[in-house]
């Protein structure tokens, strides 16, 4: 007989990015609007440890940021996870030439911080290398020794920590299932050799890759396409694993809901709600007539060049820069100047920040119902 092989349970089917304050205050109500988990999933250019030096939202260190999320989660819904913890995955370590051995000592850090603080789930990614992708085997490598590192550390401060894996750096194209089997395959033996739990979610190329305020990923819910997700979540499921996708910004209703029907485990979304919250505030600004604080924020955002990993070949009009890079600047001393000038002038009025939370939780809702089982 034909093994059945059954979809693994998750902690969450919805991974959203604190691009903000306002996003993690607005993931958290969700939660408990819906009744429901929800993944909040910290980059470390978002989010990361005080000795490596913080991330750009809310001036928060790990330490700071989960202390912040459960003083406002007291049941504990939200699942606080690391989103592309490894080498080479703060840019600083980039720009600075950073060598393998120090890479590695960065991201373990990093990492311990995650698992003191109360992260429980961490993504290892191991796809860079110092000068652009790294080699699979030299990933593979690199991915036993930090997950076997994690997991003792874990178990050293008796905390339960899960694992989310993936070896490619996120490409439009989709993964051939036959050859995301192979990887996959060699990276359960080399876990299961080394007596390491397996990951509960394994990362592959789905079709989905954001450029600006698009999803230009390959990904058109064509069956050939569905067939081919499908076949590498099927192939996760044996494993006792679920298919997350990255990248999952700015989907129509149709490729959403495509995606979702290839029995993928979970999605991540990010940069699309540091965008709503930037265009939340210029709509707010416009509608007040507050010009020259709309043109203010705009040029504090371009002048950011923060927008060079959403426009990489430099395309986009300056407006749209902008957009993308808004939410870099949350927490800098100049726009949160122009912010507490903007709360005043509201007058007691319905201000920005109803504007913002109004607009975080009707997309919030969004996703969570298309991810509802039909």
């Amino acid at each position: 007989m034909t093994e059945i092989v059954k979809p693994p349970v998750v902690p969450s089917r919805l991974g959203v990015g604190p691009m903000s304050r306002h996003v993690v205050e607005a993931v958290v109500r969700a939660a408990y609007r819906h009744d429901q988990r929800l993944m909040l999933v910290a980059s470390r250019g978002q989010i990361d440890a005080e000795e490596l030096g913080g991330g750009y939202v809310g001036n928060w260190y790990t330490e700071a940021y989960t202390r912040f999320v459960r003083s406002i989660d007291p049941e504990g819904r939200v699942v606080l996870c690391r989103d592309h913890g490894g080498p080479w995955q703060r840019q600083v370590e980039v720009d600075k030439s950073y060598s393998e051995a120090e890479a590695m000592a960065a991201s373990l850090a990093s990492f311990r911080c995650d698992i003191d603080s109360g992260m429980t789930l961490l993504h290892i990614d191991v796809s860079k290398d110092a000068a652009g992708p790294a080699e699979f085997e030299t990933a593979l490598k690199r991915l036993v020794t930090l997950y076997a590192e994690c997991h003792e550390h874990a178990k050293g401060r008796g905390r339960e920590v899960a694992f989310e894996v993936g070896l490619e750096q996120q490409e439009p194209s989709i993964d051939d299932p036959a050859n995301f089997a192979d990887g996959l395959a060699d990276i359960m033996r080399e876990l299961g050799g080394a007596a390491l739990p397996r990951p509960v979610f394994v990362v592959a190329q789905t079709g989905t890759k954001v450029v600006g305020k698009d999803n230009t990923g390959d990904f058109e819910g064509h069956g050939k396409q569905v067939h081919d997700v499908r076949a590498m979540a099927r192939t996760c499921w044996s494993y006792g694993a679920a298919l997350k996708v990255h990248n999952a910004d700015y989907l129509s209703h149709a490729r959403f809901s495509q995606l979702v029907s290839a029995d993928i485990g979970a999605v991540n979304v990010a940069p699309e709600f540091g965008v709503l919250e930037t265009q939340a505030i210029l709509t707010w600004l416009r509608a007040t007539g507050l010009r020259s604080a709309e043109e203010q924020f705009l040029e504090l955002a371009l002048a950011s060049d923060a927008w060079g990993k959403w426009f990489p070949d430099g395309s986009g009009t300056d407006h749209d820069k902008a957009v993308v890079a808004g939410h870099y600047v949350f927490s800098t001393p100049e726009f949160r100047e122009l912010k507490g000038r903007l709360d005043r002038a509201a007058h007691g009025e319905a201000g920005l920040d109803h504007a913002i939370r109004t607009t975080l939780d009707a997309h919030l809702d969004r996703y969570i119902t298309w991810l509802r089982p039909r």
